[in-house]
C-alpha cells in the first residue's frame, strides 16, 4: 500500500509540529506557511502530486494509527468530512484542478466560505467521516479569547474559525450563536 502524501495548510506561519509529529511513517509531508487563502495552498499541491490528503493546521490527530490507517486505505479522493467540508480531503489532482478553475479566486474570508461550500458541491468525492459536521459538534472551546466550534470523532479533530448555521443574522465571523446555545455559552 503506497502512502498517502500530506499536505499541511498553515497560513499562520507557523510549523504546526503537533501534526508533523503526528504522520506515520515514511510519508511525505510538506507545510505550506503563506498567508493566503485555501485555494492557493490547493493549487500548489497539484504541482508535485497526483494525489494527496489536505488537513489545516487547526486539525489536532487525536488517534495517528487509525486515522493513518482509514486515510491509506482510502483508494480514490475522498472528503475527510460531512459538509462543510473545511477543504479537507484525499484530493486526486486533475479533479481538483479543473473545480479550481471554474472558480473564482477567493479575496475575502466570506468568498472563501463560498468556494468551500463550492468546492464539495463540483467534486461529488465520498465522505470519509460522514459523522463529523458542524451539526455533530462536539463542543465549542474558547481559544485565544475566541469560541470554537470543535468537530470530529475518535481519530481527529478540527478547530473552525467561522461556524455557521445557516440561520438569518449569523453571517459574522466566529461561531454563530445557535452552536453557542446549544454548548451553554
Amino acid at each position: 500500500m503506497s502512502l498517502v502524501p500530506v499536505i499541511i495548510s498553515a497560513p499562520s506561519g507557523f510549523v504546526p509540529l503537533h501534526l508533523i509529529t503526528a504522520v506515520r511513517g515514511d510519508r511525505e509531508v510538506r507545510t505550506l506557511t503563506s498567508n493566503e487563502w485555501e485555494a492557493s495552498h490547493l493549487r500548489r499541491a497539484t504541482r508535485p502530486y497526483k494525489r494527496f490528503v489536505f488537513l489545516k493546521e487547526s486539525t489536532a490527530i487525536l488517534d495517528p494509527e487509525g486515522f493513518w490507517d482509514a486515510i491509506d486505505g482510502v483508494k480514490g479522493p475522498s472528503w475527510l468530512f460531512a459538509y462543510p467540508s473545511c477543504y479537507m480531503a484525499i484530493y486526486d489532482s486533475k479533479s481538483l484542478l479543473d473545480a479550481l478553475d471554474a472558480m473564482p479566486a477567493p479575496m475575502s474570508k466570506e468568498d472563501s466560505i463560498t468556494m468551500e461550500n463550492g468546492l464539495q458541491r463540483a467534486l461529488p468525492y465520498p465522505i470519509l467521516w460522514p459523522e463529523i459536521s458542524d451539526e455533530n459538534a462536539k463542543r465549542v472551546d474558547m481559544i485565544d479569547g475566541k469560541p470554537e466550534l470543535i468537530i470530529g470523532n475518535d481519530l481527529v479533530e478540527k478547530a473552525k474559525g467561522t461556524a455557521r448555521c445557516g440561520k438569518p443574522g449569523d453571517k459574522r465571523d466566529g461561531v454563530c450563536s445557535h452552536y453557542l446555545k446549544r454548548f451553554g455559552l
